[in-house]
């Protein structure tokens, strides 16, 4: 297979994309990794840009091994280790970049018939947190994720990694005013759960609301007294083991997310985004 190098002006934008302001101002993002793209594919975006190191092209056939949609192969380039390590994420990179136009993030539809708990992230800087919740979400049947003003973006190329394709598999509506959805959530009469370690143990809790929202706060701080102030809004939490002060937010998500699956009793959402 024969591939073209791309150009310096080529080179210039998509380093760009390495950054937030970068990918705002274009209205792209870069995917990373071999499994990750191809969830892109799957998920019915299509390229702008495949860059493959040429140490990756040498031994395989990209095409064959990311499920690349017909008519692709043109917009391939080759770039030698060197160029690849500038624009890659991580230590030791597969050898595979993709950059994608932003798809057009789904509206609020699936707060009106939820098929599951609605997660909330309030200001979760860590972009692998939020990556990883975003995957535990719609592994674990949520119906949709929202983040708050002060979340790490979801474009963020640690982000898209840490969600290891499940970003192109679940609603998500992106930064949002904490108090903005707050008041959403209470008019739509959902029961809002603030995780906190320290609150009401979610193993005890017999009776689930059919209309939950689960907020899971900044890393250090916590999720602040916004969430509270409401009859409708409680803390609930998995006790920690003596000794243990919390779990990191992408656990405790998961955990949380793991004891109420069953108990919801439905399917899990299939809602993707659209490019």
């Amino acid at each position: 297979m024969v591939c073209r190098r791309p150009s310096n002006a080529a080179l210039s934008r998509l380093g760009k994309l390495r950054t937030r302001k970068g990918r705002e101002r274009l209205g792209r993002f870069l995917v990373e990794g071999r499994k990750v793209v191809a969830e892109a594919f799957q998920a019915g975006l299509r390229p702008h840009t495949i860059l493959i190191d040429e140490k990756v092209l040498a031994g395989q056939d990209p095409k064959t091994s990311l499920g690349m949609p017909e008519g692709c192969e043109s917009l391939m380039r080759v770039l030698s280790d060197k160029e690849f390590g500038a624009l890659a994420t991580t230590t030791h990179s597969q050898g595979i970049l993709a950059e994608f136009e932003k798809p057009s993030l789904p509206g609020p539809r699936f707060l009106e018939v939820p098929s599951g708990p609605i997660v909330v992230l309030h200001e979760v800087r860590d972009p692998g947190n939020v990556g990883t919740v975003i995957r535990s979400a719609a592994a674990l049947g949520a119906a949709g994720v929202i983040t708050t003003r002060g979340c790490a973006e979801i474009w963020n190329p640690k982000t898209v990694r840490a969600t290891s394709g499940a970003l192109f598999r679940i609603p998500i509506l992106e930064s949002f005013l904490p108090e903005e959805v707050r008041r959403v959530l209470l008019e739509k009469c959902y029961r809002v759960w603030v995780a906190d370690p320290r609150g009401d143990s979610l193993g005890e809790i017999i009776e689930i609301p059919g209309r939950l929202a689960l907020v899971f706060g900044n890393e250090s701080r916590g999720a602040g007294e916004i969430w509270s102030g409401s009859n409708s809004i409680r803390k609930v939490g998995i006790p920690p083991a003596r000794g243990v002060e919390s779990l990191n937010v992408a656990m405790a998500a998961t955990a949380m997310l793991a004891v109420l699956n069953p108990k919801f009793g439905q399917s899990r959402p299939t809602s993707t985004l659209s490019g």
